[in-house]
């Protein structure tokens, strides 16, 4: 399957459109000051891999409390993720030219218990507007014999912009959140890319 990433990707947010960033350099065990070097690990191995969108260049880095609260826009998640046990997360987004997909994040969010990754998975489908722009469409998703949330964020009103989806599975004390945008993304598209836990 061919699969793209772009430069730029609007995402509809409540104050407008924003990139589709990386966060930076490749990440580390080190660069943790929260996930423990075998969660580190054990959540990256969760990742989308690069081989799965080829030729598309792939920055990974790491998804601190402070970057989730600064997304979840008009909502005080912090209390949240302390008593959720949340120890940090890892990411790696793609983007490159392509004719169906134009801009992909993966995330992995580690918890200290199941309890608190289905807490924040269940906060992600309950107010999706606050970290996607709204008014959001969520709807059960199954990915094999997982269960979990398909969000569909309504087209942002910028130029060269794309259809978003977000899919969201609890495994154990982690979170897998993807996110995929471009010309022919689809709910079939997500469920094809989404990684196998």
């Amino acid at each position: 399957m061919a699969l793209i990433a772009a430069a730029a990707v609007c995402i509809a947010s409540l104050t407008g459109c924003t990139a589709l960033t990386s966060s930076g350099e490749d990440a580390t065990a080190s660069d943790s000051a929260t996930l423990s070097h075998d969660d580190f690990r054990a959540a990256r191995q969760l990742l989308m891999p690069p081989r799965q969108l080829p030729g598309l260049d792939a920055v990974g880095g790491l998804v601190e409390a402070d970057d989730l609260a600064a997304q979840a826009e008009g909502l005080d998640i912090s209390s949240q993720l302390d008593g959720g046990g949340f120890r940090g997360g890892v990411e790696r987004t793609f983007r490159g030219p392509s004719r169906t997909v134009t801009g992909v994040e993966s995330r992995v969010l580690v918890f200290s218990a199941a309890s608190g990754a289905q807490s924040f998975a269940k906060l992600l489908a309950d107010s999706p507007d606050a970290f996607f722009g709204g008014p959001a469409t969520v709807r059960p998703m199954r990915l094999g014999g997982a269960r979990g949330t398909m969000i569909k964020p309504p087209v942002c009103d910028c130029p060269g912009a794309y259809p978003l989806y977000v899919g969201v599975l609890v495994d154990a004390n982690r979170v897998l959140w993807l996110q995929i945008t471009g010309p022919r993304v689809s709910p079939a598209v997500l469920r094809d890319v989404f990684p196998e836990t």
